[in-house]
């Protein structure tokens, strides 16, 4: 009678199974990590791209709006009132309007809309009003000045004696903490935005 022998094929199988599910959790420990990072950085691309189209229809409507009711062929700077110089006054109550508005999406972001006319008279540009947002933030300046219309923006404002411009500043906030509240902050830094539309 021979002595009991292990069946070899059955030893290796066994060890075998348990090394494949050693590499398979190892395998996923190594992807894991980067399947995060890919999601998180999809997420905040979705966002990024969703407050960049807020506030470049947010910069459209306020120019328009503003073009369509504070002037008007008749020289009147302002609708809202009788009189002309109710400009400011007329381009905070729309800026104010909008803010609230996309302020409920967007917190803490800025508008600013500036109006400039042309007088063909004197061939001169002039600032005829300014409205800065009032956001969570200091308001920011504006990026546009009286030279730089007049040496840009001639024809245009020449052609319609009128330029109004809406700005959009917001500064973009990752979903998943700020520049020194999260460890993931590396991937997604907090950064600024800026739109504008000239009409």
């Amino acid at each position: 009678m021979k002595p009991f022998e292990p069946n070899p094929t059955v030893s290796n199988t066994a060890a075998g199974s348990g090394c494949e599910r050693g590499n398979a959790i190892v395998e996923f420990a190594l992807i894991l990590p980067l399947i995060i990072m890919l999601f998180i950085a999809t997420v905040e691309f979705t966002r990024t791209f969703r407050a960049k189209e807020m506030m470049a229809q947010a910069s459209r409507e306020l120019a328009h709006v503003v073009y369509r009711e504070c002037f008007d062929s008749n020289g009147a700077l302002c609708n809202l009132s009788p009189a002309n110089n109710q400009t400011d006054l007329c381009l905070s109550y729309y800026k104010d309007n909008f803010t609230r508005r996309i302020e409920q999406h967007l917190p803490g972001i800025e508008l600013s809309v500036s109006m400039y006319s042309y007088d063909a008279a004197s061939s001169t540009v002039e600032q005829v009003g300014l409205s800065r947002a009032m956001g969570s933030a200091a308001p920011s300046a504006t990026r546009f000045s009286v030279p730089r219309i007049s040496a840009e923006f001639r024809p245009e404002i020449e052609a319609q004696e009128l330029l109004v411009i809406g700005e959009v500043f917001y500064t973009f906030q990752p979903l998943f903490g700020g520049v020194n509240t999260s460890m993931l902050s590396f991937m997604v830094p907090s950064f600024g935005m800026y739109d504008v539309t000239v009409f």
